[in-house]
Formats: structure tokens, C-alpha cells, sequence
């Protein structure tokens, strides 16, 4: 799956690489379910686990202040808190899919919908 054409698009798209029906990224969500749910008990494993989901955030916020930019996206709450919305949600419905309590067109309708809560409906750039 290509990253798309406009930041908006990159956003969207950089949400749903985390839910494709191939064995690699299967593993590697469950994989990182384990280990965040390992953190609870293991101290240790923590910080590694903040960093990677701080740099993950701040990959989704930059998207977002791009979109906003462009005059792709409604102005709103700080582009920050938007990706640590939008990346919990991912890995919330994740787990549902990977667990069998969604389908996997489910969770990607899920995401799709909370990019225009979050970012309001797509608008064209001037």
C-alpha cells in the first residue's frame, strides 16, 4: 500500500497499514499488543514502549498539522492529542480484529470515521 498524494490522504493511509490482512503485520500488532501489555507488569520495557509510541504520535501529528497546512483538514484541537487518539484507537481496534470481536472491514471503517471526527470532513485545498 502506497502512501497517498496529500498529507491527508498519507494520514489516512499511515493509520490503515496497521490493518491489513497479511501475516506480517498480524504478528507485528499482536506482537505489539504482548509487549504493551507486558509493560504493565515490567517496568522496564516501559520507556523503550513510550518512545516508540511518542514517535509514532508525533508521525501521525505531523501528518495532521500538514493537512491542516494545506487546507485539507478543519482547524481543531492540538495536532498532538489528535494522534494519540487516532493512534489508541488503532491499536484499540487492532486487538478487537485480531481477536475476532471485529472484522478487519470494521476496524478500517472505525479508523476512516474517527480521521473525520478528528480532522472534520475532507475539504479540497484552495
Amino acid at each position: 500500500m502506497e502512501l497517498g498524494e496529500d498529507p491527508r490522504e498519507q494520514l489516512e493511509l499511515l493509520l490503515l497499514l496497521e490493518l491489513q490482512d497479511i501475516p506480517a503485520v498480524r504478528e507485528n500488532s499482536a506482537a505489539w499488543g504482548e509487549l504493551r501489555a507486558s509493560a504493565v507488569f515490567n517496568p522496564g520495557l516501559r520507556e523503550p514502549l513510550n518512545a516508540s509510541t511518542r514517535a509514532w504520535a508525533d508521525d501521525v501529528a505531523g501528518l495532521v498539522g500538514q493537512a491542516r497546512a494545506a487546507g485539507l483538514a478543519a482547524a481543531g484541537a492540538d495536532p498532538l492529542d489528535v494522534a494519540e487518539r487516532l493512534t489508541a484507537l488503532v491499536e484499540g481496534v487492532s486487538e478487537r480484529w485480531l481477536s475476532g470481536s471485529a472484522t478487519l472491514e470494521r476496524a478500517r471503517e472505525l479508523v476512516k470515521g474517527a480521521v473525520v471526527a478528528e480532522l472534520g470532513p475532507r475539504q479540497e485545498a484552495p
